[in-house]
């Protein structure tokens, strides 16, 4: 047996002496004496004594039982308890298991399941299309997906949470907005949020500089820079760009003043080029990047120089003006390029109101003139060949083809700056 001393520890003695003890064998072949390691008596365990373990839980005393019963009445007679009886009692018969309940995707039980809490918790749970089978109650799927839902991106508690993330952590904030409408794109509770935290800084970064003149551009620049440090870039691949070495100099001057190492937080609408612009500073393709919204979906970190940390965050929107109504936000929504395409179960609604606000860039792009905003679809479709089987123009896959070019910069447009107050 190898013993404790000068040149081994405890634990290297204890691994010596597993593989050196054997156990003690009958004439049989039946272990008489197990080996160390093949004991199948455990230590005795001791319950540590904690006077939570023997009181009593789910308790509730009669003044509050009296309370409850002035709230509501009939709710604390009719709600159950929230230990499982169910499992006590014995079954009856078999129960039917639909095919499809068992064999669909995984996101539709998902969905399945948080609709069904939400009709739950609704008040107006006769609103909501359920339809009984037997003693089941089941909810129908087409109300699994719900629109609006679809149409109101980077508003949701996660997406919120996740930006938070990056603010608390990062020295320096980098919002990067859209050249082509600037105003729209400023999100004000981050500004409200350098502004109550005066210790972090923040840059400004007009990306996609290359779809507007380089006038519209300077102005711009002039404007936000009253306020912020603005900068002008376009991360259109990691071959071509602009802007890069100018971004790279004013976080090297941020790092000299706050300290050795510093963290650089970039936020902002959803499409807007946050991924594109990180990609380009590290000169690879370190986080993942498409011309759709919401490719980025948590906060992610990575290393740009010796003491310089980036954290891309995914896309949020800020709701500016609170009596704005929902249809208003779906149309700015759709417009920004903050949702996706091929989400959009109606897209002949919003080309209607892209051609109001760019109807030269539309002329110019499809060569085309355009004399009713109604007809603009079915006269583009006629000219592109893509008809039904009627003959018809095919308005709804036409009209999806020009969100699509509208989302990826191919239709020019922009506003001409104006004064901004932050």
């Amino acid at each position: 047996m190898v013993k404790e001393n000068f040149y081994r520890s405890q634990r290297k003695t204890n691994l010596l002496n597993m593989y050196n003890n054997k156990p003690k064998y009958s004439a049989y072949g039946e272990i008489l004496r197990p080996a160390h390691f093949q004991s199948k008596r455990a230590k005795v365990a001791v319950i540590p004594p904690n006077y939570k373990l023997f009181t009593s839980t789910r308790t509730i005393n009669m003044n509050e039982i009296t309370e409850e019963k002035e709230k509501s009445a009939y709710e604390v007679l009719i709600k159950k308890g929230q230990i499982p009886f169910s499992i006590l009692s014995e079954r009856k018969g078999k129960t039917k298991v639909e095919y499809r309940d068992i064999y669909k995707t995984k996101r539709a039980r998902v969905e399945n399941l948080l609709f069904s809490k939400r009709v739950d918790n609704d008040e107006n749970q006769n609103a909501a299309d359920i339809s009984v089978t037997g003693n089941r109650t089941r909810v129908c799927e087409q109300d699994v997906v719900h629109e609006e839902d679809v149409l109101r991106p980077g508003r949701s508690k996660r997406i919120w949470n996740e930006l938070y993330k990056v603010l608390d952590t990062s020295d320096v904030i980098v919002h990067v907005l859209d050249v082509r409408y600037p105003k729209m794109f400023l999100c004000r509770q981050v500004i409200e949020y350098i502004r109550a935290n005066e210790h972090k800084n923040m840059i400004i970064v007009l990306n996609k500089v290359d779809l507007v003149p380089t006038a519209v551009t300077k102005k711009n620049i002039d404007i936000l820079s009253k306020h912020f440090p603005t900068v002008a870039m376009h991360s259109k691949s990691l071959v071509n760009f602009y802007g890069k070495n100018n971004l790279m100099n004013l976080l090297r001057q941020y790092r000299k003043i706050h300290k050795k190492t510093i963290s650089v937080g970039f936020v902002g609408y959803p499409n807007t080029g946050k991924s594109s612009i990180i990609n380009v500073l590290l000169n690879k393709k370190s986080t993942k990047t498409a011309p759709l919204a919401g490719e980025t979906r948590n906060w992610q970190q990575v290393k740009l120089d010796k003491g310089i940390y980036l954290f891309d965050s995914p896309g949020i929107i800020d709701i500016k003006d609170k009596s704005v109504s929902i249809d208003d936000l779906e149309y700015s929504s759709v417009l920004m390029g903050a949702v996706r395409v091929e989400k959009i179960k109606e897209p002949e609604i919003y080309v209607s109101q892209l051609v109001r606000i760019a109807k030269d860039g539309l002329e110019k792009k499809y060569k085309i003139t355009i004399e009713d905003e109604d007809l603009f679809l079915e006269q583009l479709s006629q000219k592109m060949g893509k008809l039904n089987k009627n003959g018809q123009g095919d308005v709804h896959l036409v009209g999806k083809m020009v969100l699509n070019d509208w989302v990826q910069g191919k239709i020019p447009f922009w506003v001409e700056a104006t004064e901004i107050s932050l």
